[in-house]
């Protein structure tokens, strides 16, 4: 879907409401492949040890993190939250990227 609005232009530049259909949103990833973006993603790990496993670790930048898979990006910003230690293992950072508050992190 995102493809097809690349092809045809068809980008929206506003955020979109969960509500919002398939559509919609591939809309905004084809806007955020061609035009970028400045802010970071929110990454939230959890606390394993404290019984905290999200489904799902990324909070907010869905549509930032698929269209930084799209251009092929290395990296992409991101506020890692939770168990350092387990940040560390589960998204293979090292210690002194996931220490700080905002990290880039690459793949």
């Amino acid at each position: 879907m995102v493809q097809t609005c690349l092809r045809e232009g068809a980008l929206r530049s506003a955020p979109c409401s969960v509500d919002d259909d398939a559509w919609i949103h591939a809309q905004r990833i084809a806007h955020l492949v061609v035009s970028g973006w400045e802010d970071h993603i929110a990454i939230d790990v959890g606390v394993p040890s404290m019984g905290s496993t999200p489904s799902w670790p990324v909070e907010d930048g869905n549509h930032r993190l698929f269209a930084s898979f799209l251009r092929r990006d290395r990296e992409i910003i991101a506020e890692i939250g939770g168990d350092i230690d387990y940040a560390i293992e589960l998204l293979e950072i090292s210690p002194e990227v996931a220490e700080n508050s905002l990290a880039t992190y690459g793949w």
